[in-house]
């Protein structure tokens, strides 16, 4: 099955062609092959079997390229995840050693 073919099928079941493009990319697919198989899509009147169903063109496709913003969410939340870690750490070893260090700062 094409992109196309996967993209007008996600479509048809209920889906919107950006969520369609989206199963895609993360199931592999390269942007470059997603976005024309979009445009392709987009570019044409698909009518469905039932007629009941049409994709309109659009003036612009939204780039899959758009949806790279999860990997910074990922990114974003591991450098949250690691700062608390350090400020327990901080915390743990203040807690453990605080008498030795106010001795070292007091002499």
């Amino acid at each position: 099955m094409s992109i196309v073919e996967g993209l007008k099928h996600a479509i048809s079941r209920g889906a919107t062609l950006q969520q369609a493009m989206m199963s895609f990319y993360n199931a592999g697919y390269t942007k470059e092959e997603i976005e024309e198989s979009a445009r392709i899509i987009q570019t044409k009147n698909y009518d469905e079997h039932d007629n009941s169903k049409k994709i309109v063109s659009v003036k612009k496709t939204k780039k899959v390229s758009d949806y790279e913003q999860q990997p910074k969410r990922k990114l974003i939340l591991i450098l949250k995840i690691s700062l608390l870690a350090t400020i327990l750490a901080l915390l743990v070893f203040a807690f453990l050693f605080g008498e030795d260090i106010i001795n070292l700062f007091s002499s």
